[in-house]
């Protein structure tokens, strides 16, 4: 085996030669860079500064033993300046504000960040500074709350919610002269008042407002750093460092100061004898975020709902989506607002933007439920005009007998209309089967069916009046509406003369002077009875026109012209001929509005 893995065994052997010599050199490598390193640091290390001797406390315990020896009372306030108890101890407060967190408009509250600082002298804390033979200048005494042994003012926050005391810290600085300085670091959420009335582009004034919880006046004055007592603005009572937020900005007198931060005053009120000092500062609403979210939004949507206006009326369902879709949206946008804004009556600028645009929307499905009225209104009147088109032969053939017996047609028609008759019922039966042998000859089984059927109810009707009634009891008559002579002897029936008795009726209604004619004037209005609508202009042309034709000479003005009651159903029936459907241009508005039909009137409005 030997022999056979000699090669091996030599490579392994060199191996382990390289690393023996590794690991005896290793120590004495690594001892050196020890000492390299260290004569470096030595080198850079400052210079050691030669130890004082003084007498008295070097470290902040010793300092507070020292006044526990001396009789030091917590329970009783620093006295005046001027060593008495009389007046009152002044306190100068100032907040430094580092960051906001959060603004609830909702709950009307704001979360910030920074330092409560406060100033007292406390002339019974001063010592010896070391210019006069002490150890130390000042006295830092960290993390002291306030059961502490020294006199501290209980000051607490009046709009205070809340208040982190889990993972802040604190420091009392006591200068030699018993100056006392504390910070403590504040992680607060404040209760605001905001008004909202020029959303989104709304300001407020936020505030910090301090009192004493047990000293009034005349145990303690508040006042701002640096400010004066009974002053009702002085000091400095907000300093902030530069802040940065992408939903609010912050001013002082118009001007940003995001990069540099700000300064503010205090703001003192005495409320029945006890001392409010308010630190305030103003911040401003971006408006950005709303106007995308929100304003844009709703325009468009706005404008979407206008779009229905040139959607063809008849395409009800693109219009209804176009009406209605909008509402819906400006709903749901108001419920956006109210997500983060107090569900409150108070007046706000973005809220009255968004439900005037709903109102918009609303007016606009509602003028599109009134087209579609008009609609159906308008197409009932051409189907009318095209019941009567119908039977434009008939119409063709009734004119030519009024005119072959020289007489107009309404007294024709009057001719051709039933007639009462007082019959027997065996004259009546006898009506009945002379009609159905008619009814047989023209080949119209159907409808004699129904004739039969109808004038048998008719046999079977009532007398008009009670006293009819008692005279056809006695003599066994019936007063009954019967076909006229004329009617028969020239085969017209009732179902001819249906759609031209409506236009009859319909010329009748404008005929007021019974001169069995009409103006163009009253002509455009029988027109609208058949969903034709023209300019009055339009309207005096196609008369004229059709009169010439006709034969009939026309007025140079032709407004003077007018129609009978035949001549009105010629045109009728023809009016496609005489007239082009061309409205009138936007700048002659009243001849535009009378070429269309309302629901586009409404459209244009």
């Amino acid at each position: 085996w030997f022999k056979a893995n000699r090669p091996q065994l030599a490579s392994l052997r060199s191996t382990m030669r390289v690393v023996s010599v590794f690991v005896m050199e290793c120590p004495l490598m690594i001892l050196a860079v020890l000492l390299t390193t260290a004569w470096a640091n030595l080198e850079h290390c400052p210079k050691s500064v030669p130890e004082v001797t003084c007498s008295g406390f070097r470290t902040p315990n010793e300092y507070l033993e020292q006044l526990a020896q001396i009789g030091y009372d917590n329970s009783h306030r620093p006295p005046c300046r001027d060593g008495t108890n009389v007046g009152p101890t002044v306190v100068e407060v100032q907040f430094r504000l580092t960051q906001i967190d959060r603004v609830d408009a909702k709950l009307g509250t704001m979360a910030v960040h920074g330092y409560l600082r406060s100033w007292w002298h406390d002339p019974r804390l001063a010592f010896a500074p070391q210019v006069n033979g002490g150890c130390l200048d000042v006295v830092n005494i960290p993390g002291m709350q306030r059961n502490s042994p020294l006199w501290t003012p209980d000051l607490y926050i009046d709009n205070l919610v809340s208040r982190d005391m889990d993972n802040t810290d604190s420091l009392t600085q006591i200068s030699s002269d018993g100056s006392v300085w504390r910070s403590e670091q504040a992680v607060l959420v404040l209760k605001m008042s905001f008004d909202l009335g020029k959303l989104p582009f709304d300001s407020h004034i936020a505030h910090v407002t301090m009192a004493s919880y047990s000293q009034n006046i005349s145990g303690i004055r508040l006042v701002a750093k640096g400010g004066a007592i009974d002053a009702a603005e002085s000091g400095e009572g907000v300093k902030a460092l530069p802040l940065k937020s992408v939903a609010w900005s912050f001013d002082d007198n118009g001007e940003n100061v995001e990069a540099s931060g700000f300064i503010t005053p205090g703001k003192l009120q005495i409320i029945e004898g006890w001392d409010y000092l308010q630190m305030s500062w103003s911040i401003a609403r971006k408006p950005r975020y709303f106007l995308i979210q929100v304003v844009v939004p709703c325009t468009l949507f706005l404008l979407v709902s206008y779009i229905q206006f040139f959607v063809d009326a008849n395409a009800a369902p693109a219009r209804a989506a176009l009406a209605v879709i909008p509402v819906l949206i400006m709903r749901t946008m108001s419920n956006f607002i109210y997500k983060s804004i107090p569900e409150g009556s108070q007046s706000m600028w973005l809220d009255d933007f968004v439900t005037t645009s709903m109102f918009l929307c609303v007016f606009a499905a509602i003028h599109f439920s009134v087209v579609q009225y008009l609609k159906i209104l308008e197409k009932k009147k051409a189907a009318k005009l095209v019941g009567l088109r119908q039977t434009k032969d008939i119409a063709r053939r009734l004119t030519d007998i009024a005119k072959s017996r020289k007489v107009p047609l309404i007294t024709l028609l009057q001719k051709f209309a039933p007639v009462e008759k007082e019959l027997s019922q065996v004259e009546i039966n006898a009506a009945i089967e002379s009609a159905r042998k008619e009814l047989d000859a023209m080949n119209q089984e159907e409808i004699a069916e129904g004739v039969e059927a109808q004038e048998v109810n008719v046999a079977d009707a009532t007398p008009d009046a009670q006293s009819q009634s008692e005279s056809a009891a006695q003599s066994n008559m019936h007063r009954v509406k019967v076909r006229s002579d004329a009617a028969k002897s020239d085969k017209v029936t009732e179902a001819d003369l249906l759609f031209i008795m409506y236009a009859k009726d319909i010329f009748g209604k404008y005929d007021t002077d019974a001169s069995k004619k009409v103006s163009p004037f009253e002509l455009r209005g029988l027109l609208t009875y058949f969903n034709i609508y023209m300019s009055q202009k339009q309207v005096d042309q196609s008369m004229c026109r059709l009169l010439r034709d006709l034969g009939n000479p026309t007025p140079v003005d032709e407004s003077k012209a007018s129609l009978n009651f035949s001549q009105f159903v010629t045109l009728l029936v023809q009016i496609e001929r005489y007239s082009i459907k061309r409205p009138d241009g936007l700048l002659q508005l009243k001849a535009y509005f009378q070429g269309i039909a309302p629901s586009e009137r409404w459209d244009v409005i």
